[in-house]
């Protein structure tokens, strides 16, 4: 009879109390890549790999649970993390390494492997979507604290009083991150037309000159058609620092045409600095979906930075589940 009442006590501790639904995602992209400029040759391998793990489930009253938590290929946290909450009273709430306002609303000039569009924005710590109040209408708010991106503590941080020390074994990450961020993002869905809007406020490494933290105001309009077919996007970003005045700003424009299983892609994104170009790129790409969620990819580019040329050309394989 002991044994039958310890092993009911040991299944209530370890048994969970509801049953949450439990997915695996992920893709792992292999590539060749040839590199070249005015002094080298290079002749390389890259990997891409990302593994999501997503548990949900269902609270009281409407509400919905779920938790994201993302391994890149060293095993580490790819970013993305969040604890998420849902309801249709007051739309979705997500906490963690999670899009910021702006961030959320951008990147429909995302179209190829081998390089970014320009224009992106940080990441943030909290960020609200609205309940759609107008169809076709979504709104985004984000907010992180003073130091969000701070993983732990800064050495210099006076840890000596008790009701610090609690903390400074907490797990942290700051993969992607701003501080200090604060931004409201607007899309609106009109058809095969999508007009997206975003302001904000973030201290971040952003800036393409610098290597130290600069707090910026950043400002971000977007535009994209897709239909039958073909997609058309244009995307703009400003990042006004706060002190000093200078104005950076990045622009991208992305095209791809879909036919049967194969997509024809072509990017160019700018970068630069009071009205001086810093970076400018443009890149093609022919992927083709070969089934079973692998996908071949070819891409070929060339940048500019300042005096300074560049060119790749990338032949690989990208499978996602």
């Amino acid at each position: 009879m002991k044994k039958i009442i310890a092993a009911a006590v040991a299944t209530a501790f370890v048994a969970p109390a509801f049953a949450a639904d439990i997915s695996i995602s992920g893709v792992m992209g292999q590539y060749q890549i040839n590199e070249k400029n005015t002094a080298n040759d290079l002749d390389r391998t890259s990997q891409e790999t990302a593994v999501s793990i997503k548990a949900s489930s269902e609270g009281a009253n409407g509400l919905g649970v779920s938790m994201t938590y993302s391994l890149n290929g060293t095993g580490g946290a790819d970013g993305g993390e969040n604890i998420t909450i849902t309801h249709a009273a007051f739309g979705k709430i997500a906490v963690g390494n999670v899009s910021s306002g702006i961030d959320a609303v951008d990147d429909k000039t995302e179209i190829l492997e081998s390089i970014d569009p320009l224009t992106g924005s940080a990441d943030s710590s909290i960020l609200w979507t609205l309940p759609t109040f107008v169809e076709g209408l979504a709104v985004n708010l984000s907010y992180a604290p003073k130091d969000g991106a701070v993983a732990q503590p800064d050495p210099g941080f006076d840890a000596t009083a008790d009701e610090f020390k609690m903390s400074l074994g907490m797990e942290g990450d700051s993969t992607g991150r701003a501080d200090d961020e604060s931004s409201v993002g607007v899309a609106y869905q009109a058809g095969p037309v999508r007009i997206a809007f975003g302001t904000g406020s973030q201290i971040s490494q952003l800036d393409a000159r610098e290597d130290v933290d600069v707090a910026q105001d950043v400002t971000f309009f977007g535009a994209q058609y897709k239909a039958n077919g073909i997609m058309v996007a244009l995307e703009n970003t400003k990042f006004e620092q706060t002190v000093g005045g200078t104005e950076d700003e990045a622009r991208s424009i992305a095209a791809s045409y879909e036919f049967g299983e194969a997509s024809l892609r072509v990017l160019n994104t700018k970068f630069e600095a009071d009205g001086v170009d810093l970076v400018d790129y443009t890149a093609y790409g022919v992927h083709y979906n070969l089934g079973g969620g692998l996908k071949a990819i070819v891409e070929t580019g060339s940048d500019s930075q300042g005096s300074l040329e560049h060119e790749f050309t990338t032949v690989g394989l990208k499978y996602s589940f």
